[in-house]
């Protein structure tokens, strides 16, 4: 009976490490099919996700949650991605944030560093880039 419960308690242990990896990421879009293919995408490696189809709506969702990452799409109607970049890094100069395009312009890496971004995501992008970027940005 004791050895039943240690394997338990053993099993709780191995659930809190689990919880302790797994990110909150917010993804900002307004493509509702990329929006789902990155849930899925990070969803594999066991992050929770939260979408948003604008900045605006993003921009209340930040304020109310705390983030691990940020992927956000550059060329949305409304704010920018990259100017909703500089107003949740003036915010929370700590946040991780990752611009995803699918421009193939030159962007000004002075200008996307001044908005606190860190890294670019080109579409189309594969599940081993998402897992490269978050790792990049966060370390896991």
């Amino acid at each position: 009976m004791e050895r039943q419960w240690s394997g338990k308690q053993e099993n709780c242990a191995n659930d809190r490490r689990q919880e302790q990896y797994r990110l909150r990421i917010l993804v900002v879009d307004d493509d509702e099919q990329v929006r789902k293919v990155l849930t899925d995408m990070l969803a594999i490696h066991g992050h929770h996700t939260t979408t948003c189809p604008d900045a605006y709506i993003a921009l209340e969702v930040v304020k109310k949650e705390r983030f691990d990452l940020l992927i956000i799409d550059l060329g949305m109607p409304g704010i920018s991605g990259l100017d909703l970049a500089g107003v949740i890094h003036a915010a929370f100069p700590q946040m991780p944030i990752a611009l995803t395009t699918g421009c193939g312009k030159e962007l000004n890496p002075d200008e996307i560093s001044s908005k606190g971004v860190s890294a670019v995501l080109f579409k189309p992008f594969c599940l081993k880039d998402v897992k490269s970027l978050v790792e990049e940005l966060v370390g896991r």
